[in-house]
C-alpha cells in the first residue's frame, strides 16, 4: 500500500500505518499490540480468513501462532475463504495462483480444522455455539452437504456450529435465505452491492488510470437505508475503500470518507441488532481491521 500513488486530484494515497507500524503477523507481539488495540476501543474480537487449497494451508500462521499462545488476549473465529486465488485478487479463475478444491476429503480436512479451532476458549460463540463463516457457499457442489458435514465434525466433538454466509459476489441480490442451503444466517459484506459512484469530476493525475470511483457518503445513506431481509442478516459496515495498490490503473476507490461519516454509519447500523436479534445474535461486522491493500482498515493511518 506504501507504494501507491493518486490516480486523480483528491485523491487519499498511499495509506501508511501510524500507531502499528509495519509489522509481520507471524509474530506474537504483533498480534498482542492488535489485540490490545481492539479490545480498548470496544471491539470484541476477530473474524479471520481461513483458506485451503487442494490439501495446502495458506496463511495459516498467524492463527496457529494464536492457537499456540493461550495467554494471548485474541478473541476470534474464522471465515472459510472458499475461491480461487488469482493474480487479479479477484476470486476468479484467471491467472491462478491456487485453485480452490470442494471434494469430499477436501471437506473433512476443513471440518477438521474448525473442530480444532472451536475448541480454544477464546473462539467467538452466538449463544454457546460457535460462529464460523462461509464467504461463498453458492460456489460449492452442494453447500447444504458441506453445511452437515461440518456439522457433523462439530457435533462428534460435542458442540453444535452457528453457521453464516457472507452475502458477496455471487449472493449480492439474491436474498438466499440461509436454511435453504443449510446455514444459520447470512451477513453484509459492504460496500458489495451498495457503491454509489461519484457523480462529480476529477482531473486524473496517472495516465491510462481506467478506475472506479465511487461516493463515500452517498453509499454510507445507501446502506443505512437498505431494507432488511425476511432472514437473520448481521450488519457489517466498512470504513473505507480503495485497491489501488493490487491494481494501480483499474482500482475501485470510495471517496471522501471519514472517522465523522464513519461514527455515524456505524451509529445507524447498530440500531439492526439492538432491534432485530437478541444477546449474542447483537453482531455487527466491520470490514476491516487491517486490509490495507484494498484501503479498508480500522487500525490508525
Amino acid at each position: 500500500m506504501s507504494r501507491a500513488r493518486p490516480s486523480y486530484a483528491g485523491y487519499y494515497q498511499p495509506r501508511i500505518p501510524a500507531d502499528l507500524g509495519f509489522y509481520d503477523l507471524r509474530i506474537l507481539e504483533a498480534l498482542d499490540r492488535q489485540a490490545r488495540l481492539a479490545a480498548r476501543y470496544g471491539l470484541a474480537g476477530f473474524c479471520v480468513y481461513y483458506y485451503r487449497f487442494g490439501g495446502m494451508r495458506l496463511l495459516e500462521k498467524p492463527l496457529e501462532t494464536v492457537l499456540a499462545h493461550p495467554e494471548l488476549p485474541f478473541e476470534f473465529c474464522i471465515c472459510w475463504a472458499n475461491e480461487n486465488w488469482s493474480r487479479r485478487w479477484d476470486g476468479g479463475d484467471r491467472e491462478l495462483l491456487a485453485e480452490q478444491n470442494s471434494d469430499t476429503p477436501e471437506l473433512e480436512a476443513i471440518a477438521a480444522d474448525i473442530v480444532r479451532y472451536i475448541r480454544d476458549p477464546r473462539y467467538i460463540t452466538v449463544d454457546g455455539k460457535p460462529l464460523v463463516l462461509v464467504y461463498r457457499p453458492l460456489l460449492l457442489p452442494d453447500p447444504a452437504e458441506a453445511a452437515a458435514m461440518f456439522r457433523r465434525a462439530a457435533a462428534a466433538d460435542g458442540k453444535e456450529i452457528h453457521l453464516v454466509y457472507v452475502e458477496s459476489m455471487e449472493a449480492i441480490g439474491k436474498q438466499t435465505v440461509p436454511p435453504d442451503i443449510g446455514l444459520g444466517a447470512a451477513v453484509e459484506f459492504p460496500p458489495h452491492g451498495i457503491g454509489v459512484p461519484a457523480a462529480d469530476e476529477r482531473r486524473i493525475l496517472k495516465a491510462g488510470w481506467n478506475g472506479e470511483r465511487y461516493d463515500y457518503e452517498a453509499t454510507v445513506i445507501e446502506a443505512i437505508m437498505r431494507l432488511r431481509p425476511n432472514y437473520p442478516r448481521y450488519p457489517a459496515v466498512f470504513p473505507s475503500w480503495d485497491n489501488t495498490a493490487r491494481q494501480p490503473l483499474f482500482g475501485t476507490s470510495f471517496d471522501a470518507s471519514s472517522p465523522e461519516v464513519f461514527q455515524l454509519y456505524v451509529e445507524e447500523k447498530l440500531a439492526e441488532p439492538k432491534t432485530s436479534f437478541l444477546g449474542e445474535e447483537r453482531l455487527l461486522f466491520v470490514n476491516a481491521w487491517n486490509e490495507w491493500a484494498e484501503g479498508t482498515y480500522l487500525e490508525p493511518d
